[in-house]
């Protein structure tokens, strides 16, 4: 999933408590703003936006907001990367947002292998 999306879905979905909505609201209107304006208010990229506000669990909508950033080329575009980056370092000043950003990156902050004689091959992180 490109940085975009991932920064707006683990917004979306990082269950929205308050010290996450504290930390992430400035970050999170900032990018949806510059959405706006490169897009457009009526795109159908900001429409996707509104409608996973609304169900952040839909997969689909997930779908659909990732084919949509994609489709407006807008991972080429610096200003827009820098916010989804900001969003991202302000989800991971909570639990709740790190937890939301490592499901959608797969990358986690920490990994532990129990057992004997285990082996890890491959590990790309």
């Amino acid at each position: 999933m490109d940085p975009i999306s991932t920064a707006l879905i683990a917004a979306l979905t990082s269950g929205l408590t308050q010290a996450v909505k504290n930390v992430t609201s400035d970050a999170y209107g900032a990018l949806k703003k510059a959405l706006s304006k490169r897009c457009g208010d009526n795109s159908d990229l900001i429409k996707t936006v509104n409608k996973l506000e609304a169900d952040p669990g839909s997969g689909e909508l997930r779908a659909a907001l990732t084919d949509k950033i994609a489709g407006e080329k807008l991972a080429d575009q610096e200003d827009i990367q820098r916010l989804a980056d900001a969003l991202t370092e302000a989800l991971k000043q909570t639990g709740e947002g790190r937890a939301s950003v490592s499901k959608f990156t797969g990358k986690a902050d920490k990994i532990g292998v129990v057992g004997d004689h285990a082996t890890i091959n491959n590990l790309n992180l």
